[in-house]
């Protein structure tokens, strides 16, 4: 049997060692402090008889290396890393909270915006480790921990431990051995469970919906007996409702399960982002989010018959306990959802009380912005509305970028010649239309995919310098509302540039680019086909990408007329990537007629499309 280190002992020379917290056959976790710097951490380290092993040291180190990759702050921390008498150790910032593990014992269940507030910051995270070509492969709630930071409780992802490097050229790195299956078999996706190599970030797709499902529930969607049954049911049985499960939800939340579950994983969501796309309709506002987290774990601290849950422990899968005896508590009550509109930093929600904010309140009248608020890149649930750039007609000459192969902070501000102003929105809308992150990120991956990425610097070198730099970093967040003025100068520029100043152009690129970019919001499950169907959601779907206009339809047989009231800020371009993305959405309908009846010139007022099948 493996000798555990003894409290006080030195490792490395500078971690004392105060306690364990936890480990398994590999090794052990320890509380620790750096003897100079006084800060508290948890050290993971191998065991010396495995030190020797080349894999196994690989695959202990592997975790530091992946998260440093990442470096996002809804991931656990990576402080230290190296080789000491005791074995090779792992040193990660240590956290105070509880695993949401822990809190599905205490609680049984969540309620769904509980539930949610826990997985948007947990799929920020992971589409910053997809970016990063690394697929979690372990998710879980033990992984998923309810940390207390600076007064705020915060979502941390844990155990980079068995995650999959991928080479940028999609090859799978030397660290990972094809055909092995790792996991908790709970949460493994049916491509896991059947042992396939090419894992992929659809697989932590799968594994989050697990996860959301037995939030809501209390229950795993596929329990069985064994393991080998649970990867049998994974493989083959279809997961049951919400309703099935006792628990009458938004019918947008069980397609969106019903997505992310997907057996063949080419019909999930494509990445995390577009996950959180799904859910952004039935998300609440950022301070709801807040405080279900709070209350969430003030309620599972206030549960426990003993001390306050450990800080973070790698512990095996067997030290979960045993779940909550029937009748299963009530989840905690947390504040009723309202439109996640993101509009108005003074904005608060029924219920809250007004509480200081962080940043500046920043004025709606363009002219008393502060120049060039930075852009969040905090965790999701923390994004707030000045997250905005500044309104175009205050760009000069100096601000703009030169299309040189050179990285945007080194440019050259852009000759006057070169000087190019977009047109203004009509004075009604400045500052008042905003537009969700998806669409100007889809922009720019079209420009790209289709006229190159030279022409599409030759775009960026028109923009402001802030906006260019998201645009080619690919960095634009699909939870953050963006001005409409500074979205259309891209648009604008992109159909100069790289379509020879036809905005009609724009109609064809959305409907080819359709399933990838954008099919995720407006039509997040591929089971229904039927144009009717598809049209009748567009009022509710409308929300997940601009914050203005109004949609109305007028139905009558195999005929439906969409109007759009109150769209005069958009301008034609604008129109025409509304027009492709509609014909995206029903292709399927291979009868189907598009008239544009009203509204096909800038800023006219209302657009009405009229589909005939």
């Amino acid at each position: 049997m493996a000798r555990h280190l003894e409290a006080g002992a030195i490792v490395a020379e500078k971690y004392k060692l105060i306690e364990r917290l936890g480990g398994g056959g590999m090794g052990d976790v320890y509380r620790a402090e750096h003897m100079l710097a006084g800060r508290m951490v948890a050290l993971k380290i191998l065991r010396a008889d495995f030190a020797d092993n080349e894999d196994l040291t690989r695959r202990f180190f592997m975790e530091a290396q992946a998260v440093n990759k990442i470096r996002h702050p809804n991931i656990v921390d990576v402080i230290d890393a190296g080789f000491s008498r005791e074995g090779p150790y792992v040193v990660m910032e240590c956290l105070e909270g509880t695993s949401l593990a822990h809190a599905l014992t205490r609680l049984g269940r969540l309620d769904v915006q509980t539930a949610l507030a826990v997985v948007l910051p947990t799929l920020s995270a992971l589409d910053a480790a997809h970016r990063n070509v690394i697929v979690h492969r372990d998710l879980k709630p033990e992984n998923i921990y309810l940390a207390e930071i600076n007064g705020e409780v915060r979502i941390k992802l844990l155990d980079f431990g068995i995650a999959k490097v991928t080479d940028k050229d999609g090859g799978v790195g030397p660290r990972t051995s094809t055909g092995v299956v790792f996991g908790t078999p709970d949460y493994l996706s049916p491509e896991q469970a059947n042992g396939e190599g090419d894992v992929d970030g659809r697989s932590d797709i799968f594994a989050i919906g697990t996860v959301l499902f037995e939030l809501i529930t209390g229950r795993r969607p596929f329990e069985a007996p064994t393991a080998v049954a649970t990867a049998y049911k994974i493989v083959h049985a279809p997961a049951p409702t919400l309703a099935a499960m006792g628990h009458e939800v938004d019918p947008l939340l069980q397609a969106t399960l019903d997505a992310a579950l997907a057996k063949d994983r080419t019909e999930r969501f494509a990445s995390a982002a577009d996950f959180a796309d799904a859910l952004a309709p039935l998300t609440p506002h950022g301070a709801i989010r807040r405080q279900a987290l709070a209350t969430l774990l003030s309620a599972v601290l206030a549960r426990q018959s003993t001390q306050a849950a450990p800080a973070y422990a790698a512990r095996p899968e067997s030290a979960r306990a045993a779940p909550a005896p029937a009748p299963k508590p009530e989840p905690p009550k947390v504040i009723g959802p309202i439109a996640p509109t993101l509009v108005s930093s003074t904005y608060t929600p029924p219920g809250l009380k007004p509480a200081p904010l962080r940043e500046p309140i920043i004025s709606e009248t363009p002219a008393s912005r502060a120049p060039w608020p930075m852009v969040d890149r905090s965790p999701i649930d923390r994004i707030t509305p000045i997250d905005r750039l500044t309104p175009i007609d205050r760009i000069t000459p100096a601000d703009r970028l030169t299309p040189v192969s050179m990285p945007l902070s080194q440019r050259p501000p852009l000759s006057r010649e070169r000087a190019w102003t977009p047109r203004p929105l009509p004075a009604s809308s400045r500052g008042r239309c905003h537009v969700r992150g998806t669409l100007p990120r889809a922009v720019c991956r079209w420009i790209r995919n289709v006229r190159g990425a030279d022409k599409r610097d030759e775009v960026l070198a028109m923009l402001p310098r802030e906006l260019a730099e998201l645009a080619q970093t690919d960095s634009f967040n699909a939870l953050v509302w963006y001005d409409l003025e500074n979205v259309d100068s891209l648009v604008e520029a992109a159909t100069l540039i790289a379509l020879a100043g036809d905005p009609m152009a724009w109609r064809a690129l959305a409907k080819e680019n359709f399933d990838r970019d954008l099919g995720p919001i407006f039509r997040p499950t591929t089971r229904t086909t039927d144009p009717g169907t598809l049209l009748r959601r567009m009022p509710s779907v409308w929300s997940r990408l601009f914050d203005f206009g109004s949609v109305r339809i007028g139905e009558t047989a195999r005929r439906v007329s969409l109007r759009i009231e109150s769209f005069d800020a958009a301008s034609l371009a604008f129109r025409n990537v509304l027009l492709g993305t509609l014909e995206g959405m029903l292709q399927t309908t291979a009868t189907l007629t598009v008239r544009v009846v009203s509204g096909e010139s800038s800023f006219a007022r209302d657009f009405e499309i009229e589909f005939t099948w």
